[in-house]
Parts: C-alpha cells; sequence; structure tokens
C-alpha cells in the first residue's frame, strides 16, 4: 500500500503554508487536492488509534501521479501529544521537515491570528496568565491557546528524535523559508529523494498575519526568560543558528532580573555588559576564555587580546557552566585592529599571530569561505557571516582531527567560488577564504571575482597551504602558464591530470583508492574534493604579482610565510 513519504510537521506560524505552496511546485511531490492541514495524526477523536484506518487519509491523494512522493503540511503535528508516535506507526520510513521560528515572534503571531479570528479576547500577558487553565485537559484550549508550551522547541524536538534518526529530519528556520527559499526548496528535494526545481522559486507568502495587536515588553522578556532552559536544549539538538532570535536578545537584556541577566552572568553598569569575558572549566571548553556578546562566543586567542578590549585578565572573567556557553553560537575568534604602518611592520611568529595580523584591517561587512571550526579573528565591529560548498551537517561528519563540534560554525550561504557570477559586484567590505583556493578549478578566476565583489577599500585574505609542509610535498608547484590556461581555456582534461597526480603523489592517499575499490577517474567523476593545485609561499607569490598587475588591480598586497608552528602562508590584497 503506498503511504504519504514526506510531512511538514511544525511549527505553527512559521511559514509553513508559504512552504507547502513551494513544496507542491516540485514534479516529484504529491499533495492532498484542494488542502494543506490534514489533521490527520493529531486528531484524538475521529480515529481509533487503537486500529487506525488510513483510507481517508489516502483518499485525500485521490488521482495524484503514482511516480509521486505523497506529502502534506500539518504543523501541530510535532507539538500534539501522541501525533509522532502516530506517524512513526504508520510510517517508519516517513521524513519530517520541521521549520522553527523564534519561539517569542512565533506566540505574539499565534496571539495575533487567535485575535484576528475573534477567538482571542485577551491582552498577550493575560493569555500566557491563562495559559495553563485554558489548556488544562483535551479540547480546542489546548489547540489554539498553547502560545507558551508550542515553543518549547527542546522537549519536541527530543522526543521527535526518540522516535525517528537524525537522517529522517530536516531542521530549518523560518528565516530559511522566507529569505533563502531557493536553497531552502532544493534542500528539502534533495532530502526528500525528488527531483531539485529547475529555476528560481517565487515563493508567494501565504496565511501571513493581518493583526498589528502589540505585545507587553515585559511579558515578552519574561517569555524568553521562560523559554532559557529550553533554547539550551533546543540548541544542543538542532545546531541551528539562532543567536538573532528575539528570545536571545531579550534572555541577554536581563531587563526583568535586578542582579543578573537571563543567562546567569552578572549585570554590569557599564557599556560592555552585555560582552563578558567568562570561563567555565568544564568538560567541554576546559579552561579556554570566551567573550559572550549578543549570543555569540567569541574564543579569546591571549590575555594581552583581552586586555586591548578593555578587560582585566584574570579579575573580569566570569565563571560560567558548559550549558551557558553552548547556548550560545560559535563565532570568530576575537580579533584586533591595527595601525597601518604597524601591519606592515609585522612579522607574526606562530599561526595565532599571523591570523590576527592577516585580519587586522578588517572592518564594514563580509564573509568567510572555509571557516569550519576554525574561523579566523576579525575584529568585532565587523560583520563576518560564512559560507561554503558543503552544508552544516557534511561539515560536521569531516572535522579534523582535534577539532570540536561546538566550534563549528553554521555556514549560512551555500557559494562555489569556482563559479564568476557567485558574488555579486561591490557587495562586501571583506572575503577571507581559507584553505579553499587550492581547491578550485580556476584560482585566478577567482581572484578577479573576488576583487569585483568588493568595495573600493575592501580586502581579500587568503591563507594557502605551504606545499612543503603537507602531504603535497612531492607534487610539484603548479605553473603561472597552467594556472593562465586554467583561467583563459578551462579543461576537464587538465582537471583529470590533478587527480590523476594527486592520487599518484599526495602522501597519505595512495591507498585510499585500494581501500575503496575505486580509481582516480572514480573519484573525479565523484567529485572527491582534492588539492586541484600547490604552491610555495614564492610561487604564489609569483601568480599573485602577475594577476594584481595584469588582471585584478588591486591597490595593496601583503604576503607572509608560514608560522613557525602552521602549514599555511598568507596573502592580503586591498582593492
Amino acid at each position: 500500500m503506498k503511504r504519504l513519504g514526506l510531512l511538514v510537521a511544525g511549527v505553527q506560524k512559521a511559514a509553513t503554508t508559504t512552504l507547502h505552496g513551494m513544496l507542491s511546485t516540485l514534479p516529484g511531490l504529491a499533495g492532498p487536492v484542494g488542502r494543506k492541514e490534514l489533521h490527520f495524526f493529531d486528531d484524538d477523536a475521529a480515529t481509533d488509534w487503537r486500529q487506525p484506518d488510513y483510507a481517508p487519509l489516502h483518499a485525500a491523494f485521490a488521482g495524484a501521479p503514482a511516480d509521486a512522493t505523497w506529502f502534506e503540511s500539518t504543523p501541530a503535528t510535532l507539538f500534539w501529544p501522541g501525533a509522532l508516535a502516530r506517524v512513526r506507526d504508520y510510517n517508519p520510513a516517513m521524513k519530517l521537515v520541521l521549520v522553527f521560528r523564534d519561539p517569542v515572534e512565533r506566540a505574539v503571531s499565534a496571539w495575533r491570528m487567535e485575535r484576528a479570528r475573534g477567538v482571542e479576547p485577551l491582552g498577550f500577558a493575560e493569555a500566557l496568565a491563562a495559559e495553563d487553565a485554558r489548556c488544562a485537559g483535551a479540547g480546542g484550549g489546548l489547540r489554539q491557546f498553547a502560545y507558551r508550551r508550542r515553543g518549547l522547541y527542546g522537549a519536541q524536538l527530543e522526543a521527535a528524535l526518540a522516535l525517528f534518526p537524525r537522517e529522517q529530519l530536516l531542521l530549518l528556520r523560518f528565516e530559511d523559508v522566507v529569505g533563502q527559499p531557493d536553497e531552502t526548496l532544493a534542500r528539502i528535494a534533495r532530502f526528500a529523494g525528488v527531483a531539485e526545481p529547475g529555476g528560481p522559486v517565487t515563493p508567494q507568502r501565504l496565511n501571513a498575519g493581518a493583526s498589528t495587536a502589540l505585545a507587553e515588553p515585559e511579558a515578552l522578556a519574561a517569555l524568553a526568560d521562560a523559554y532559557r532552559d529550553d533554547m539550551i536544549r533546543f540548541l544542543e539538538l538542532s545546531r541551528l543558528e539562532i543567536a538573532h532570535w528575539r528570545s536571545f536578545v531579550l534572555a541577554r537584556e536581563g531587563r526583568h532580573a535586578a542582579t543578573t541577566d537571563a543567562m546567569g552572568l552578572p549585570r554590569r553598569d557599564d557599556p560592555r555588559q552585555h560582552a563578558v569575558p567568562v570561563c567555565s572549566h568544564g568538560p567541554v571548553f576546559g579552561n579556554l576564555v570566551l567573550l559572550l556578546r549578543c549570543g555569540r562566543r567569541h574564543p579569546v586567542p591571549n590575555a594581552e587580546c583581552l586586555t586591548a578590549h578593555g578587560y582585566r585578565f584574570p579579575e573580569d572573567v566570569v565563571a560560567v557552566d558548559d550549558r551557558v556557553l553552548l547556548s550560545c553560537v560559535p563565532a570568530q575568534p576575537l580579533g584586533r585592529s591595527l595601525p597601518l604602518a604597524a601591519f606592515e611592520a609585522l612579522q607574526p611568529r606562530t599561526v595565532g599571530e599571523a591570523r590576527q595580523w592577516a585580519t587586522s584591517q578588517l572592518a564594514g561587512e563580509g564573509i568567510e569561505f572555509g571557516a569550519a571550526a576554525s574561523p579566523f579573528p576579525v575584529p568585532l565591529h565587523a560583520l563576518v557571516s560564512y559560507a561554503d560548498v558543503l552544508r552544516y551537517e557534511e561539515l560536521l561528519e569531516g572535522l579534523y582531527p582535534g577539532q570540536q563540534a561546538h566550534g563549528l560554525v553554521d555556514p549560512t550561504r551555500r557559494i562555489d567560488l569556482d563559479k564568476p557570477d557567485a558574488l555579486a559586484a561591490e557587495s562586501l567590505d571583506f572575503i577571507i577564504a581559507s584553505h579553499v583556493i587550492e581547491h578550485l578549478r580556476n584560482p585566478i578566476g577567482t581572484i578577479l571575482a573576488c576583487h569585483r565583489a568588493l568595495r573600493p577599500g575592501g580586502h581579500l585574505v587568503l591563507a594557502v597551504p605551504e606545499k612543503t609542509r603537507t602531504f603535497d610535498r612531492r607534487r610539484p608547484d603548479t605553473s603561472l602558464d597552467h594556472l593562465l590556461l586554467d583561467h583563459a581555456h578551462p579543461s576537464s582534461l587538465r582537471d583529470q591530470d590533478h587527480y590523476r597526480e594527486f592520487f599518484e603523489l599526495a602522501e597519505g592517499f595512495e591507498g585510499l583508492l585500494t581501500k575503496r575499490g575505486t580509481s582516480w577517474m572514480d573519484e573525479f567523476r565523484a567529485g572527491y574534493s582534492i588539492h586541484m593545485h600547490v604552491w610555495t609561499h614564492a610561487s604564489f607569490a609569483a601568480m599573485i604579482d602577475h594577476v594584481v598587475g595584469t588582471i585584478a588591480p588591486f591597490s595593496g598586497r601583503w604576503m607572509r610565510p608560514a608560522a613557525d608552528d602552521g602549514i599555511e602562508f598568507y596573502c592580503v590584497l586591498r582593492k
């Protein structure tokens, strides 16, 4: 018997109606005719759940294509008691899409919806105070007035993971659906195992709230505090980046508490009160000192760096629990700004010093590629986001020895730097590419694309493996002539040459083909990521001099060789 294979199971007021419309455009999916929410699994009365009859559910798909995957969207399923267990009993292989929205914003939106319907006569604070009494027992109260408890995502996700393996859950954010519809729909298509959309998506915002009723600020702050412990559990389980959610902002402000803020940190009466140096001495973070700021945790490289930001070490460092640190999103290590003269004169001795040097001129808004669990230190006044060709889950599986999952930054943008139009013209103040350029088929084209994408005065920062200190030491340097050919006349045959050379000469990879039972051509066809190009500091400098002189006219160029304790050299270019 054919059964549903995909279910948008949560959460209410998180653009699930809009998402349902987007999914209905995928040829490989078939939804119920003329309906969105079937409310089959969260209906306690219509079905005898001791011996369920699924005929009414399947009737909604009458006439659907035989080869399509059936899907439906009932966002109450994640929240409703017993509903997910019924889904598991129906189809243990069901794939679930769970969309989460800031729980405070979600609660306000749900309250406004009930106000617009004429169901909710109470103000927001009054409705929260009456919620427990209204939702006691079964019935409409739980379905209509559960503003706070529907936002307890940690408990709900924990229950879902007890019923389904993680690989059957796709976790999204409200802002992913409304802000990145193309990428979101493609992700769901891959997750569902159907063909990806053939063109851009233009979603129609459906079921958006019409009410503009205002919620009391104190009620919002109190609600954020009520979510604090559950949000910590949700962060641990979901691995989503949610530091920008209002719940975090309100919790960090802690204006409803006299002596401590909502994260358990001491209140300060100076402008730095929301940037607090901390250390847990716990099993997860050990003795690492971090600066907590706006829901993000920034590793502090050394005491001098902390002192440069106006803090005393160790007097100003606050002891906290590991759970507090895990509740904050990993972000870039604390960086320092240097005057240009000091920047040009500095000769870094360690990797830490070299990375601080390379980013010390950055300001404005930029993006880092290849950060993974080792993002570059960037001054706090610069706004940095992260991009990669891999998804968070793929990066998590490929962490290098010594890297910790709790330090992995979430690449919120999927960008392939091998594509010349990957970045909009003059859209960024800085670009950082760490151990990226050696993987690209056309490094010169990428440098030119970065030049176009930078605003005047913007910086390109490159960290590149030094061939002599890596598994590439036996490979010949990529010649400038070869790089120019790759730029002017891309060739699959030359790309194949790189794969052949890599698997013949890269140390430690000789046995990989035997272990997998493949050839270098198999790995080429599969797109296995290799170092396409290799350089020493000197050969890379020669390539950069040619590019700056003839192709991408950067106005400033600085390079530093690999530090004594490192394997990477550095190049900074200013437009």
